[in-house]
């Protein structure tokens, strides 16, 4: 994927498109998380829950005071092809629930989810680390069910949880 352009959108945002700060609420992370299941899925891209909010999830916790969503995906895994598809997705398919700018880079993918993009609620920051370095942590991943709904996480969590700040 070397030469890749960076493909990024920004959308303009009249005078009444002021978005009040995220302050974390489980609420809002939960639907945020939800949408990132639906934007992956529709771009049939393999995600796995990272960082703080995986552990959460993994000890059954409500999804609380984190700054956004963080998921990772394998750099296999992100083809011209996906990262198109990704682009139309988070351009204005039925599933965009963005007003506020997307960015598809080499390292890390970022975008918003909206509540109700007509009103006045927060945007929820969604982070997609991409993977470049293999991990064994990703090569069997486990399965959780976290509100009704099926996440992969890192297999031995425990160990990966301890190195996470080395998961590039």
């Amino acid at each position: 994927m070397k030469g890749q352009a960076k493909m990024k959108f920004q959308k303009k945002t009249g005078k009444n498109g002021w978005q009040p700060k995220f302050d974390g609420k489980s609420g809002e992370l939960k639907a945020a998380l939800y949408y990132t299941k639906e934007v992956f899925e529709a771009a049939q891209i393999p995600f796995f829950c990272l960082g703080e909010m995986a552990r959460q999830m993994r000890d059954k916790e409500e999804l609380r005071q984190l700054p956004a969503i963080t998921v990772g995906i394998l750099k296999k895994h992100l083809t011209q092809d996906t990262r198109k598809t990704l682009a139309m997705i988070l351009k204005g398919s039925s599933l965009a629930r963005s007003r506020a700018d997307w960015e598809i880079g080499e390292n890390l993918i970022s975008f918003d989810y909206v509540p109700e993009p007509m009103k006045k609620h927060p945007v929820v920051p969604i982070k997609v680390k991409v993977l470049s370095v293999h991990h064994k942590h990703f090569d069997f991943p486990d399965t959780i069910f976290y509100d009704y709904t099926e996440y992969k996480m890192p297999n031995n969590f425990e160990k990966y949880f301890r190195m996470k700040g080395m998961v590039r």
